[in-house]
């Protein structure tokens, strides 16, 4: 962290796998939580903080829903909303935070759309993914990720290009 960083916005470190499959689904989730790391007495923006919390709690309904016996369809739903809600906070709100948070956040999205069968929005969320990871790509941010992250969008990157269209034979 930089003397011009009063704080900055990171990935939990977890014991579990950073990514995993989703529930029937081909997306896969991002499981790590937020974090704010920041010197002592450092206030944090409260945008920053809404969108954090409403991030983790997303994510562990998303998570509840995958890891349940009986999936409950409700949590699911809670998680869609709130990734949905933190997502309009960053919009609204001007919160900085790097392109694979909001990558992260996308992704984790579509894949609640894609269990819950709702087509136009997945796609519009893997429309908006390939975008951002376009841009880290060319931004030169992808190389600058830690090996877990590089094999998390090696996982997805397939998954948001379209599939090649295949001409007849004549």
């Amino acid at each position: 962290m930089e003397a011009s960083d009063p704080f900055e916005v990171h990935f939990a470190t977890v014991e579990s796998s950073n990514f995993q499959k989703g529930y029937q689904g081909r997306i896969p989730i991002f499981g790590q939580p937020l974090v704010v790391r920041c010197a002592l007495g450092v206030t944090v923006p409260p945008e920053t903080l809404s969108f954090i919390a409403m991030y983790n709690l997303a994510l562990v309904y998303q998570l509840k829903y995958f890891h349940e016996e009986i999936s409950d369809v409700s949590n699911l739903r809670k998680a869609a909303h709130l990734y949905k809600c933190s997502h309009e906070v960053v919009l609204s709100q001007s919160v900085e935070i790097s392109a694979i948070h909001l990558f992260a956040l996308v992704i984790n999205l579509a894949s609640a759309q894609e269990a819950l069968l709702e087509k136009e929005g997945r796609k519009l969320c893997l429309d908006v993914a390939l975008s951002i990871y376009m841009f880290m790509m060319y931004s030169g941010d992808e190389m600058e990720l830690p090996q877990s992250l590089r094999y998390f969008l090696q996982s997805v990157v397939p998954l948001l290009l379209p599939d090649p269209q295949v001409a007849s034979a004549a």
